[in-house]
């Protein structure tokens, strides 16, 4: 049985850099593709609270950069086209 983690890639002294607009990522709790689509399951769904303890709005956030294969498929798949990767 392998892992299914791949090791980061690095271009040169650079790592990848991905960058999410949120503000353009409409319903992220519903849509989930980036999340569900990445091999390295390197996103995740964070609240994001308002005045109120009630959660009412979500955002998707890079939280384990460093095993990003650089596969472009969260870029691919994003109805928004919310996510940048720069090597």
């Amino acid at each position: 049985m392998s892992a299914n983690l791949h090791p980061p890639k690095i271009y040169g002294d650079m790592k990848i850099k991905i960058k999410i607009d949120n503000d353009k990522c409409k319903n992220p709790d519903e849509c989930m593709k980036c999340v569900q689509a990445c091999p390295a399951k390197i996103f995740v769904l964070k609240s994001v609270k308002k005045e109120s303890s009630y959660v009412n709005k979500w955002e998707v956030k890079v939280l384990f950069k460093d095993l990003c294969n650089g596969c472009m498929k969260c870029v691919e798949i994003c109805p928004e086209q919310c996510i940048s990767v720069k090597f």
